[in-house]
């Protein structure tokens, strides 16, 4: 039997338990949080999030084009746990579910586009299947509604996440305002924003997605927490000095929309009275309001077609072009592989454009896949809004809700944010994906037993 057992400081009582049929893999372990995260199967989750965010850049050979990619040791990683839990318990019940069978066509899709390219581009198979290594991520999907076997083994590795965020955040102000410890081509500041030097932050989709989950657990206890409170201040000051204004924009109406399911009138006005008087107060003591002035730019960039919106719109060309020529089922294009052998420097660039060029997501995903890539994109956001409609608006048990609430708000985000960050394809925020929604059909599966 596979256990993951975390005893309750208090009553030294085993908790999170992961049952199954077989031996006992893993033994009681001491009542110290370090120790929790001693199991096993914690080391590799843990292995999994360090590898696909490329050690957080704290190292400079992660990730070295054409040598190593840590990215990989992570995927091998998913691929033997998942084997050795298919292979020790069983998973009929778990795993029938309609977001299984979503993810396991998109699979279908994937190699589908290795064809395609191969047909449309003369790409070998071997390269193709190279490009789309990394969409295997999503069989983490599968890993983690295995381990997630009830509602404290759940909010643990949550609480895990969002410490790992917290760290995460802290590393960034770092190396934003003492020495530079990152090794990343924006280490030392990614540009100048609105006056201010947009900071980088290694792991900005894992701090994405703690302060969710840091929101729904304030949403729901609605008491004083230091540890969270200090830990969700990080969190909003990371995404405040990052600067990227979709995220900023998708976090802000997902969060509204949390608060307003939530009843949370009196909070929806007093964080609007804050915000203008913070943007005023910004707006005396300094030249440039960091907080406004990001936004403004936008619409200037867009009416003037500058900046990275200008970018945008030469690859949204691109994007549309390739649909048009294969409207069904798309070019395949994220099978390309942009490999430097054998190629001059224009056709790297025009495979770049081909690829993905410029932050897109939703005219990328239609260029890849096409009317049936669409098709499944819409079939997963029916699927999800039923899960959502079912555990938001069900009576479920408390314990559940900041779940809910969390699984619900990310996945919101993200089909917001969608339209320039593309989060279905890149490895690290497909493993977040795979963490919310499994996380979304263990709180039903787990509300319909209660």
């Amino acid at each position: 039997m596979i256990v993951l057992i975390a005893n309750d400081s208090k009553s030294n009582k085993p908790s999170g338990l992961l049952r199954a049929k077989g031996e006992v893999l893993v033994t009681r372990v001491t009542k110290t949080a370090s120790s929790k995260i001693a199991n096993p199967i914690w080391f590799c989750l843990f292995a999994i999030i360090v590898c696909v965010n490329h050690f957080f850049s704290l190292v400079p050979w992660a990730k070295i084009r054409g040598t190593f990619n840590s990215s990989d040791i992570g995927l091998l990683i998913v691929v033997l746990l998942l084997l050795f839990l298919v292979g020790s318990r069983k998973v009929k019940v778990r795993l029938n579910n309609g977001i299984s069978y979503l993810l396991l066509l998109y699979l279908c899709m994937v190699m589908g586009g290795v064809a395609n390219v191969s047909f449309n581009y003369g790409q070998s198979i071997f390269d193709g299947l190279v490009a789309i290594r990394h969409q295997l991520y999503y069989l983490s999907f599968f890993v983690f509604l295995m381990i997630f076997d009830d509602e404290r083994c759940i909010k643990q590795f949550l609480n895990f996440v969002m410490f790992v965020g917290a760290i995460l955040c802290m590393l960034g102000l770092i190396n934003y305002f003492g020495t530079t410890i990152y090794h990343h081509m924006w280490a030392e500041g990614h540009g100048v924003r609105s006056g201010v030097t947009r900071g980088f932050f290694a792991g900005m989709g894992l701090i994405t997605f703690s302060l969710f989950w840091v929101v729904a657990q304030w949403l729901v206890t609605r008491k004083f927490s230091a540890s969270r409170e200090f830990i969700g201040l990080l969190l909003i000051i990371a995404h405040i000095m990052r600067q990227t204004r979709s995220t900023l924009v998708a976090v802000f109406i997902a969060v509204l929309s949390l608060l307003i399911h939530q009843r949370k009138v009196k909070t929806v006005i007093s964080g609007a009275v804050l915000i203008v008087l913070l943007v005023g107060v910004v707006d005396v003591v300094s030249e440039k309001n960091f907080i406004l002035d990001p936004f403004t730019n936008a619409y200037e960039e867009m009416s003037e077609g500058k900046g990275t919106w200008a970018a945008r719109m030469q690859q949204l060309e691109t994007d549309i072009a390739i649909f048009l020529k294969n409207p069904v089922v798309g070019g395949g294009t994220y099978a390309i592989r942009l490999n430097l052998e054998g190629k001059t420097s224009m056709q790297l660039r025009k495979l770049t454009e081909l690829h993905e060029n410029a932050d897109l997501g939703y005219t990328h995903w239609l260029k890849a896949y096409g009317i049936v890539g669409a098709i499944w994109l819409i079939g997963l956001y029916i699927t999800m809004g039923g899960y959502i409609k079912h555990i938001m608006l069900g009576s479920i048990d408390e314990g559940l809700r900041p779940m809910a609430l969390m699984s619900s708000g990310y996945m919101l985000f993200v089909m917001i944010s969608f339209i320039t960050d593309p989060h279905f394809i890149w490895p690290d925020r497909i493993l977040l994906i795979c963490l919310a929604l499994a996380t979304m059909v263990r709180v039903r599966q787990l509300a319909a037993k209660k």
